[in-house]
């Protein structure tokens, strides 16, 4: 690799692109002897400007815990447990990417088109050292809008926006940017004309696609890219064959885009596996700000060794990895069950059949599944998670749909018991809405309730949870439908959670409700 050094003050643009495969751009594919289910040829066209890589692990589904691993250069969780988001959130000091970038004087934005709660990332974006973090209620203009935000091309016309802002700083800027169109269910205008079938992952990656174009083409007319590292990956992938089975398609969901822009380096694309992980280190090294505390290895440099590549799937339930001796192993997370194959270059080449092994012979992905769960905390006797800073939160009057918080995937020891306490005004000039609460484990309702809000009425929601056994993936979530009125926001006077220990086997699971009014 050639790569020239930055000059001082260089910005940073990193875009985080929902669900991009490696498989859908067509270089990257072919390069595996691969014909992905979807094609993205302007993305395609961006990566031929600069430098691509072939073989890019994201290391776990859910765009939280990969969104992690690219900010704070550490491995998520890769057996299913409570994301390191959700652990972090609020802890103040992290040593991630923005922070790092914020004490050598950069202004850090962030900026997705989701509302902000959810995931917390409206608590885990500052403790990272974010100066401003901005979601869906900061983005008023739209070509098409769902419960999830609004749609991409409007995004990056935003987006420009506050790099146009950025550049009339005085400072340097890190600017990250999340897509969230090509999130289930997608998000594009209904007429938007596609060869793909209308409202199918095809028709919202080929709007990404034109959008991604249309924007790069934005960052080209203002000279943003003559003095920016930019880099596009992926949060998690989404590519699935019919017939893979689990084993098959853990290794297409673990492939990812990883595209740098670079003003001084070659172009072409770059075999070296890369990984989640090494993004931030990247950034620092391209920057040459000197050693830093982030795992991984810089994108932009050579290695003569191999080194452990490892990856997790929460929703197949499986753990991967390419070893640095060329063996390939994918694991039930259980690690009960393991199939694996000798000699491989690359967790995606064509070709390689997996043989069922004893777990004993892949140790090695065993060992880095455990030591990715560590965050290093202290154990609490009690947590306190909120759900939704107190405040006003503006209901987008275009919006079918709107969700307000959820997607914490928090986790529940024995015996424990959780508190959740909903405290809600709707304001306005008039009107109302429809309003959805429930709480989820491991992907099941297990507590509903509904009703309708009017201006000047307040819903109260208070219940409790008792853990008879150990809880994953628990989620409290609120979101909004029936919208109609003027000027509707609505006011969160008290929302969070308070899990509380207790003994294991000391009570029985179940849900509790204490209070549900509205008034």
């Amino acid at each position: 690799l050639r790569v020239d050094p930055l000059p001082p003050g260089s910005n940073v643009l990193l875009l985080i692109l929902e669900g991009v495969s490696g498989a859908y751009l067509p270089t990257i594919a072919a390069s595996h002897g691969f014909e992905g289910s979807i094609r993205m040829p302007e993305l395609d066209a961006v990566a031929a400007r600069g430098l691509a890589w072939s073989s890019f692990v994201v290391q776990q589904r859910q765009t939280n815990r990969g969104e992690y691993a690219l900010l704070c250069g550490d491995y998520p969780k890769l057996r299913t447990a409570e994301p390191k988001m959700t652990e972090l959130a609020g802890e103040a000091g992290l040593d991630c990417l923005p922070s790092v970038l914020s004490d050598a004087g950069y202004a850090a934005v962030y900026l997705q088109a989701a509302p902000m709660a959810f995931m917390l990332k409206d608590q885990f974006m500052p403790a990272a050292g974010f100066h401003r973090s901005l979601g869906a209620t900061a983005l008023d203009r739209a070509y098409h809008r769902n419960a999830w935000g609004i749609d991409d091309r409007a995004f990056f016309e935003h987006s420009l926006g506050v790099i146009d802002e950025l550049e009339a700083g005085a400072d340097p800027w890190f600017l990250t940017l999340l897509t969230v169109g090509t999130h289930h269910p997608f998000n594009a205008p209904p007429d938007f004309e596609s060869r793909y079938e209308t409202g199918s992952a095809g028709w919202a990656m080929d709007y990404l696609d034109r959008a991604v174009g249309e924007f790069v083409r934005g960052l080209d007319e203002r000279g943003v890219l003559d003095d920016t590292l930019v880099v596009m990956v992926s949060d998690e992938s989404r590519e699935t064959v019919a017939g893979a089975g689990d084993v098959g398609n853990s290794l297409l969901q673990a492939w990812g885009v990883a595209i740098v822009l670079h003003p001084g380096t070659d172009r072409g694309v770059v075999r070296q596996p890369g990984m989640q992980l090494d993004v931030p280190i990247t950034v620092v090294d391209a920057l040459g700000l000197g050693a830093s505390g982030f795992g991984g290895r810089s994108l932009l440099r050579a290695y003569p060794d191999s080194r452990d590549l490892l990856w997790g799937n929460a929703y197949l339930a499986t753990v991967g990895g390419l070893s640095a001796a060329g063996q390939l192993a994918i694991c039930a997370e259980s690690m009960a069950v393991c199939a694996a194959a000798d000699g491989v270059e690359s967790p995606f080449e064509g070709g390689v059949e997996l043989r069922p092994v004893d777990p004993e012979a892949v140790g090695w992905l065993a060992q880095g599944v455990e030591k990715s769960l560590a965050t290093y905390l202290p154990e609490a006797a009690e947590r306190s998670l909120p759900l939704l800073e107190p405040g006003l939160v503006r209901i987008a009057p275009d919006a079918a749909e709107q969700f307000l918080f959820g997607g914490q995937f928090f986790s529940m020891a024995s015996g424990s018991r959780a508190d959740v306490d909903l405290v809600v005004t709707l304001e306005g000039a008039l009107g109302g809405l429809t309003y959805h609460h429930d709480f989820i484990v491991g992907r099941r309702q297990e507590y509903v309730r509904s009703g309708r809000l009017e201006v000047g009425q307040t819903l109260t929601l208070r219940y409790s949870v008792r853990a008879g056994y150990s809880l994953d993936q628990l989620e409290s979530r609120f979101w909004v439908d029936g919208i109609g009125g003027t000027d509707l926001a609505l006011r969160f006077i008290e929302s969070r959670v308070q899990v509380r220990p207790g003994a294991a086997g000391t009570a029985g699971g179940g849900i509790e409700e204490r209070q549900h009014l509205v008034e």
